[in-house]
């Protein structure tokens, strides 16, 4: 039982840390570009038409991971369908060094995102 408490605390903290790590910057920029942050589902499909397909900002690649994370694991684990030890501790290090490269990638491209505010917000 006691074990059982712990795995669940340590995947509980690393689940949450992935999916805010990627989740919050993601809103940021689509505050930037003028759209209310969204219930998660919602925010997903924004960053897919507005940022992926529209603005060509982001590559699928990226896209797909952040879709991996926030729908496919974090909303899974949300709603107990992923428990502990359904992920091993080299999955969920993939996922975080995926959600280091999503953020690296945003961060590559910030100028851009920042003129699209602009342009949203005409500054520019």
């Amino acid at each position: 039982k006691y074990l059982e408490g712990v795995d669940r605390r340590i995947f509980d903290i690393v689940m949450h840390d992935i999916y805010w790590g990627v989740m919050q910057p993601t809103q940021g920029l689509l505050m930037l570009y003028g759209l209310a942050p969204q219930n998660v589902y919602d925010t997903v499909k924004s960053v897919k038409e507005v940022f992926v397909e529209k603005e060509k900002l982001l590559e699928k690649r990226y896209f797909d991971i952040f879709d991996n994370i926030v729908i496919k694991h974090y909303k899974a684990f949300e709603h107990g369908k992923i428990k502990p030890g359904d992920i091993d501790g080299v999955k969920l290090a993939k996922m975080n060094q995926e959600a280091i490269d999503y953020n690296k990638r945003i961060k590559e491209n910030i100028k851009s995102f920042l003129r699209l505010g602009k342009q949203f917000l005409r500054l520019e």
